[in-house]
Parts: structure tokens; sequence; C-alpha cells
């Protein structure tokens, strides 16, 4: 059974991001950018070795999020996922240049983004002046 553990990249994440979006640089960089409603920054995450990242929208994911919320120290929105069964699906060749990826799941108020990477990502909190236009 999967298990979700609180991720806490930096001090005082909010208990929820409004929106993020994830994309992808030339050089093959992954990064994760996460809004908290109302804020005037952005948590930044870059990873640099990542087999697989996608985008749900979080009503098909509800069955794993049971029981995630019912201790106060697990309210952030930022997890490493235990017993992937996403990492599962894949096969040993698949991940041979990627061994023992950390499964890395970010939940906004519509989708949770989840990325595999077996490289802890580069965190930074990015302000409004330095944000980019990304749709919502």
């Amino acid at each position: 059974m999967e298990r979700y553990e609180t991720y806490r990249p930096l001090a005082d994440l909010p208990s929820q991001f409004s929106h993020g979006y994830v994309s992808e640089t030339n050089d093959g960089v992954v990064v994760v950018t996460l809004y908290g409603e109302g804020s005037s920054r952005a948590l930044n995450l870059r990873f640099k070795d990542v087999p697989a990242f996608r985008c749900v929208m979080e009503e098909c994911r509800l069955s794993g999020f049971e029981g995630i919320w019912d201790e106060p120290e697990k309210n952030v929105p930022c997890f490493i996922v235990h017993n992937s069964e996403w990492v599962t699906q894949f096969s040993e060749a698949e991940l041979v240049h990627h061994r023992n990826p950390t499964h890395y799941a970010f939940l906004t108020a519509w989708r949770e983004i989840e990325v595999l990477s077996t490289s802890p990502p580069e965190v930074s909190w990015q302000t409004a002046a330095s944000q980019e236009t990304h749709p919502k």
C-alpha cells in the first residue's frame, strides 16, 4: 500500500497550493512551480534526473489521499510516496538509467503533480517579480 510521507523542501510552506505547473527545459531539467493562494511568491523545484512526471486531476487520485491530513504535522501539500504503485508500472529496462527513483507528489486545489527523480530537487522561493506568466 502506498504511504505518503510529508516532505518539507523549505520552511514556512502554505497548507495548500492554489495552482501549479510542470515544465521541461531544453537540457532536460523538470521544473515544478507551485503558487499559494494570494501569495507574492511561488515554490520552485528543479529536478535534474527525471525518468517520468505527470499531472493528474485530483478527483482521479482521491483514493490515495485517505488519512493524509489526519495528523496536523502532515498539513503540508508536498509528499514523498513510499511503495509507489506508479514506480512499479515501469520495467527494470525502462529505469535502467534511473535506478530507485523517489516519487514526489505535490497537491494543488485541482491537481496532483508527480515527479520521479533519482536526486533531490534544487528548491527556492520565486518572487512575483521573477515569475513567468503561466496559465492557471
